[in-house]
């Protein structure tokens, strides 16, 4: 017969292994997930390049070390950029796809990119962000680590406000009272009421000044412009933006898909490969990345 020691090691044994079994799973899923993080971006031939000199973080620029991630329509993580210089990024490839292999590597023509900074989901402020093979598209990104405050309209009964009604005024007007006499002596005389005249404050035309354009990027009073009237895309998109930010929306109709990126069909002033030192940074590629 056993002692009871023994089946009491038996039974320590038998539960010891699901647990060791589980920490085994647990760590191989632990470096599955972190290989797959590392190669996450598929890198092909093709790509089309972002950068940056005015991103948020929170308000300010970004910082040292922030991460700009690049995602496609299919949420395909196709671009990944480490800050070196705050408030700026850049050039950072963002893969498009290969139509040659099975795989989902990336992006595909004309398709838009969604981005994220340090993993929070960036707004774009400004540029176009429709994916283009050996295009450089400069752009303005603006991400939040905490939740903003997002004000709500609340509908406030307006109470009436109360004018003052100028009363009509009383005017005296004097009048001769005949004197008691002897009616049987002399006939009565009865004064005759004078006119009078009432003086009112006639109100002068008053001159209202009609405001006037302020000088800017272009005129957003009216539709002026086409697509036409634009040398770049770039000088097309500053005007959109401009009237679009003093609550004029697209007046001049420069934005024919309604996605806010303005006469798309205009060439880029700063075409792949041309020196774009004013946006961008250099080229800084990740170890092992040969360009």
């Amino acid at each position: 017969m056993a002692s009871p020691r023994l089946k009491r090691s038996s039974a320590f044994a038998i539960l010891r292994t699901p647990c060791v079994i589980l920490v085994i799973l647990v760590a191989s899923l632990s470096a599955a997930l972190a290989e797959r993080e590392l190669s996450e971006v598929i890198e092909t031939d093709i790509y089309c390049a972002f950068c940056s000199d005015n991103s948020t973080l929170d308000g300010e620029p970004v910082p040292l070390g922030a991460v700009i991630d690049a995602y496609d329509p299919d949420g395909v993580h196709c671009g990944t950029f480490t800050v070196h210089t705050v408030g700026e990024w850049g050039k950072m490839r963002v893969y498009g796809d290969d139509e040659d292999t099975p795989e989902d590597e990336g992006a595909g023509n004309r398709n838009p990119i969604s981005f994220r900074i340090n993993g929070h989901a960036a707004t774009v402020v400004s540029g176009n962000v429709k994916w283009a093979k050996d295009q450089l598209r400069p752009v303005c990104l603006a991400a939040w680590s905490y939740p903003t405050h997002t004000p709500t309209a609340t509908n406030t009964p307006v109470s009436p406000t109360s004018t003052d009604t100028p009363l009509p005024t009383h005017t005296a007007t004097e009048t001769a009272s005949p004197s008691p006499t002897d009616t049987s002596l002399t006939p009565t005389s009865t004064g005759t009421p004078l006119p009078t005249s009432t003086v009112t404050d006639t109100p002068f035309a008053s001159h209202t000044p009609t405001p006037t354009e302020e000088e800017g990027v272009c005129l957003c009073d009216k539709d002026r412009y086409n697509c036409a009237d634009f040398a770049t895309q770039e000088e097309a998109q500053a005007c959109f933006d401009y009237c679009f930010e003093r609550g004029k929306g697209d007046i001049h109709g420069l934005d024919g898909d309604g996605d806010k990126v303005a006469c798309e069909s205009l060439p880029s002033a700063t075409p792949f490969g041309l020196d774009t030192a004013r946006l961008c940074l250099p080229l800084i590629l990740r170890p092992g990345i040969t360009p």
